[in-house]
């Protein structure tokens, strides 16, 4: 990819966005790790349970330059911008994770990671936003859950 690439996503695309990174997580197994880059230097990360792409977890980072946001995703992706993919273009999935994936675990262990503020997500933001009530009341420590 490219910052040209990125700018016609951002200004002429349907969502005004690209997603820049689709993989299965390391951490949460069963569960799709997206970022995407939006409009008004924001990035957004969504962690969704294999096969669904709503109602897991979304977090908005808001960055103060475009400098800033791409030099983030870089650390956080460990790779350049030249070697992102556009999963946007591409639609890529990641195949099945297959075998016995225990998804309520994966789910308390980052419904955990996001109550003790412990999520692994870029860095180097200016603010940053938990969408859904759901998700706010576990992050603001007001929704119960069993940890793992």
């Amino acid at each position: 990819m490219n910052i040209t690439e990125i700018g016609k996503y951002l200004t002429s695309g349907s969502t005004k966005s690209v997603c820049v990174s689709r993989k299965l997580s390391d951490r949460y197994q069963g569960f799709v790790r997206d970022l995407t880059i939006h409009e008004n230097c924001m990035v957004s990360i969504e962690y969704n349970t294999y096969g669904y792409d709503e109602g897991g977890l979304t977090i908005l980072m808001h960055y103060a330059s475009q400098e800033a946001l791409i030099e983030s995703l870089e650390k956080y992706i460990g790779a350049n911008l030249d070697d992102w993919d556009n999963v946007s273009r591409s639609g890529f999935y990641p195949s099945s994770p297959g075998g016995d994936v225990d998804f309520d675990s994966s789910g308390k262990c980052l419904k955990q990671d996001l109550f003790n503020k412990t999520l692994d997500i870029p860095q180097n933001w200016e603010s940053m936003d938990v969408l859904g009530d759901y998700w706010i009341g576990i992050y603001e420590g007001k929704t119960a859950f069993w940890y793992c």
